[in-house]
């Protein structure tokens, strides 16, 4: 039976329209572009990734940085502010994609850029606190702190030398030398005398025998070693799921460039069930038609019959399987996207509205 001239026609017009869209696709970079920064620049800190489109029914841009897509906006001028602390050293892409209607329309060229956020190490202060004796008899004392401060100072010296980076060092903080007492008029006459010894003992000493050692003389307060360290908590990470901010017994946190977080509470407040096997040490989680299968231990996951790398090994922490979120999450269809500015992981499960400025889509 040979088709109506109004089926072919509608045929003709969905291949025509097919064509176009890969068209305009394949032509991206010149549809969508990143303005500033400039491809080969290098980066620090805070800066403005700038986006421009001729694409008129554009419905929103999203900007990408190497394989994630952590801002999306529909608001002209197109930029977003990306924290390159939050990366590591090195050459990082940097693209945007142009979405409307019909889906992903456009996607630029990509511009690298080369963050350096790592500054030399500051060299090592030595700070040496000297007090004159209050008597002359003291010579051997201030000729050690001398010594000791010429040691410090050749120290100093040598660590402005070129050399490989490493920590700080210490502050070497030497206190002030001790000196004998001056008696006063409020002293018994036993501490007046106790206090002048050292004038006697350098008298007997000098009028004694060569193979008679003068007696000891009193210690010097020895110099103090200070190592002043500071540790800090790191940071919180919040992850949204459709808008609600979920609760865990385990924080989530980054480590290496990827979030992570217990895979159970996620699943189960997106409506999924999990399972934990004891004896495989695995947990199955299940939703939507399809099962995925965590292993602790290892980076390799199993989606229905297929594998899937996470990039990272899953691990158990307080009885909770913690896993890469962006890498289990995404496969099963889930929207992931991690804001810097406020360390938070936003999760949109597929069947959830998802909104994006003054843009609601599903």
């Amino acid at each position: 039976m040979g088709l109506r001239k109004s089926e072919l026609a509608r045929m003709a017009i969905g291949v025509v329209g097919v064509i176009a869209l890969q068209a305009i696709t394949t032509a991206g970079g010149e549809l969508v572009r990143i303005t500033s920064p400039k491809d080969g620049q290098e980066v620090k800190g805070r800066i403005r990734v700038q986006a421009q489109t001729q694409i008129e029914d554009a419905a929103y841009l999203i900007f990408c940085v190497d394989r994630s897509r952590p801002h999306a906006t529909n608001v002209e001028p197109h930029f977003y502010d990306l924290d390159t602390t939050q990366l590591t050293d090195g050459p990082h892409a940097l693209a945007v994609e142009a979405y409307a209607r019909q889906g992903l329309v456009a996607r630029s060229s990509a511009v690298t850029v080369r963050v350096a956020n790592t500054a030399a190490p500051p060299p090592p202060v030595a700070v040496v606190e000297l007090k004159p004796a209050a008597s002359p008899e003291r010579p051997a004392e201030i000729g050690a702190i001398l010594q000791i401060a010429a040691a410090a100072a050749e120290s100093k010296e040598s660590a402005a030398q070129p050399r490989p980076q490493q920590a700080s060092a210490p502050v070497l903080i030497l206190g002030p030398m001790l000196t004998a007492a001056q008696p006063t008029a409020s002293e018994p006459a036993g501490v007046a005398a106790a206090t002048s010894a050292p004038t006697a003992r350098a008298e007997s000493a000098a009028a004694a025998p060569a193979h008679v050692a003068p007696a000891p003389r009193a210690a010097t307060k020895a110099p103090v070693l200070q190592v002043r360290s500071k540790g800090a908590a790191p940071p919180r990470v919040t992850v949204i799921l459709d808008g609600s901010e979920l609760a865990f017994d385990v924080s989530p946190a980054v480590r290496d460039g990827r979030a992570f977080g217990p895979l159970r509470a996620v699943m189960e407040q997106s409506g999924g069930v999990v399972t934990w096997l004891g004896t495989a040490k695995q947990a199955v989680t299940r939703r939507a038609g399809m099962e995925l299968r965590v292993t602790i231990g290892s980076a390799q996951a199993r989606l229905n019959d297929g594998a899937i790398d996470l990039g990272a090994p899953a691990s158990l922490v307080n009885g909770r399987t913690i896993v890469p979120l962006r890498a289990a999450c995404q496969p099963q269809g889930f929207k992931v996207m991690w804001v810097p500015d406020s360390r938070t992981v936003r999760i949109c499960t597929a069947d959830a509205p998802v909104r994006i400025g003054m843009l609601t889509a599903r």
